[in-house]
């Protein structure tokens, strides 16, 4: 994200440049979670988060957030969601996910 600052008279404005959406690297992310995903309703993400599919019509991913609540997963969460390029709002509560949070998962 890239921020600049402009001065009109007294007052600052802060703009934000946001990055584009890169679906590519979204659905490669998404996929290497579904690949640390041990336990849950396999062959809905199996079936619906396919390559053949565009990752913002897969269950639970939307064009801002990823949001798995309640979908009794277990697993952990891999380095690569921390690559989403997407405005993330990633709502995991209520599943079984362990192990460390990738330090990158602050890039969201």
């Amino acid at each position: 994200m890239e921020t600049t600052y402009f001065r009109t008279g007294g007052s600052i404005i802060l703009v934000y440049s946001i990055e584009a959406i890169n679906i590519t690297t979204d659905q490669s992310s998404i996929l290497a979670l579904r690949a640390h995903i041990t336990h849950g309703p396999h062959s809905l993400l199996a079936n619906n988060w396919t390559a053949s599919t565009s990752v913002y019509n897969w269950v639970g991913i939307t064009c801002d957030s990823l949001n798995l609540t309640s979908m009794t997963l277990t697993g952990t969460i891999p380095l690569h969601i921390g690559n989403l390029s997407l405005p993330v709002q990633l709502r995991l509560r209520n599943n079984g996910f362990h192990d460390s949070l990738p330090v990158d998962i602050v890039h969201l």
